[in-house]
């Protein structure tokens, strides 16, 4: 009791503070994801695995994300994805839009742009809605269980919630956009993508770590979701 106390006195405090990087990791956040768009169907090789390009900068996000929502609160980091999914219809959707406007008869490079960016009008649905439910378990897992554990085992819960939230998303996105490969090809790209995500986040969790600690010592900011509604389609940041 006495330190659900000492966390709502912080939280109040937070409220009256004005964050210093918060912008900053919004913006690497927003970009980041961005930066996958494009490259998510272009499979790539590191070393006996092969899987789409698109996951190289995600498990950066997804840290991103768990250090956000650790320091500043489910509210925010609700709100931010909110506004992540609607920047990423846009830009994908822009994207579309002009690579199907009619191009003079000298253009030659028509065919290639057809090639890499024509998969973004099919996979936009599935990808948004995977996303959607994946991101939205991730910042209900590690903010319910920062309450839980009061705080500690930050590195644990990333890549808990990392875990839970990417089994549930690439579920969606690979039972769907892949609908139609074979089986074996479905399961490989699955489980090549998901080791590597749990992989970044298991190390990744060290530098995440070391970031919130960072983070709550200068912002002066320790969110603890007592009281938080956790509705996903809510936007409000007083709720």
């Amino acid at each position: 009791m006495k330190d659900r106390k000492v966390s709502e006195s912080i939280q109040t405090n937070a409220q009256k503070v004005k964050p210093q990087y918060l912008t900053f990791l919004m913006m690497l956040y927003v970009t980041l994801t961005l930066v996958g768009c494009p490259v998510l169907f272009k499979i790539v090789k590191i070393g006996f695995i092969n899987a789409p390009g698109g996951i190289l900068p995600l498990p950066f996000v997804l840290l991103l994300e768990d250090i956000i929502a650790e320091v500043y609160g489910y509210r925010i980091s609700r709100t931010l994805l909110w506004y992540l999914l609607f920047s990423m219809l846009l830009f994908i959707f822009s994207v579309v839009f002009i690579i199907n406007l009619p191009s003079p008869a000298y253009w030659t490079g028509e065919a290639a742009y057809q090639q890499v960016f024509g998969s973004l009008e099919t996979g936009v649905p599935i990808m948004v809605f995977g996303i959607f439910c994946g991101r939205f378990l991730n910042l209900y897992a590690i903010t319910k269980l920062k309450i839980l554990v009061k705080g500690r085992y930050f590195w644990l819960r990333s890549i808990f919630a990392c875990l839970v939230g990417d089994i549930v998303a690439l579920s969606i996105i690979y039972g769907v956009d892949f609908w139609d490969k074979p089986f074996a090809i479905k399961a490989h790209l699955f489980l090549s993508d998901l080791f590597v995500r749990v992989s970044y986040s298991i190390v990744g969790g060290g530098v995440g770590l070391l970031v919130v600690s960072y983070l709550k010592k200068k912002e002066g900011i320790d969110v603890y979701d007592y009281h938080t509604n956790f509705n996903p389609f809510s936007l409000s940041l007083k709720d």
